[in-house]
């Protein structure tokens, strides 16, 4: 799916913008010199060759640097440092979820992070969450339609200058990876489920420097579960939207996942 049909294939399904403001035009991001510079910056990305030779030259703490430079918040950065100087190419989880039209935070901002991590060594893993969108009703729960628009994304982060030469970026989308490894996936999720209930993990926080750093995510990812999903606490949910977050702990360990990208929400 080329641009265009991306473009027209998106349109086809009615999407609205969630702002009450007119999209900007991509005249309007260009007259903008703030966005001027973030597309000039991903348009000057190397060639894997490039890239593998500078990263092979970087310090650990270079590499530190450029990664921590990503994030408004590192929990443990002793273990950051630690991981880069054991494992050369670390794996960086990102997932999202195909629910609508990308702002150009999603769109610019992801891609010039991406690049970063992968001009630090590290393989990231984009997954795209079809079926988590699907158990959180997005596009009225219709799976073709969600393909769709992961199809839309995926496009337009190509066409902002996502750095995917070199095989250090993969996009996998959740329902194909499940269901090829499903005798993987589905024991994590179920170990989870029974392991975590909300007292124990609020009572599991006190003591978090006992906990591995992994384990931790996770106790927050089912904490703040309907923040995740876009849900306040006072919304009635689905038996399939309180599923999401132990499906959603189960990823990081289902895709081997060394550094979580996520948002503070998370």
């Amino acid at each position: 799916m080329d641009n265009q049909e991306a473009s027209e294939a998106i349109n086809a399904l009615s999407l609205k913008d969630s702002s009450s403001k007119p999209p900007i035009s991509t005249s309007q991001i260009m007259n903008n010199q703030e966005g001027s510079e973030a597309i000039d910056a991903l348009s000057l990305k190397a060639s894997s060759s490039d890239t593998s030779i500078a990263t092979s030259q970087m310090s650990v703490e270079e590499r530190f640097k450029i990664i921590r430079n990503i994030g408004e918040e590192c929990i443990q950065e002793d273990e950051l440092m630690d991981m880069l100087a054991k494992k050369p190419q670390p794996i960086c989880y990102d997932g999202f979820e195909p629910s609508g039209r990308m702002h150009i935070a999603q769109g610019v901002l992801k891609a010039l992070n991406v690049n970063k991590l992968t001009s630090a060594g590290c393989k990231v893993k984009i997954w795209i969450a079809d079926w988590f969108a699907q158990l959180n009703n997005k596009m009225g729960g219709d799976l073709k339609k969600i393909e769709v628009v992961g199809e839309y994304l995926i496009e337009l982060w190509k066409s902002v200058g996502m750095n995917l030469e070199g095989g250090q970026v993969e996009f996998l989308w959740s329902s194909k990876e499940i269901n090829s490894r499903a005798h993987e996936y589905w024991p994590l999720v179920m170990d989870i489920a029974r392991r975590n209930k909300l007292p124990r993990i609020k009572n599991s926080l006190s003591s978090a420097k006992r906990i591995s750093q992994l384990l931790l995510t996770c106790f927050f990812f089912i904490l703040r579960c309907c923040q995740i999903m876009g849900r306040s606490e006072q919304d009635e949910l689905t038996a399939a939207q309180i599923f999401y977050p132990c499906m959603q702990c189960a990823d990081i360990f289902f895709l081997k996942a060394d550094i979580c990208q996520l948002g503070m929400d998370h």
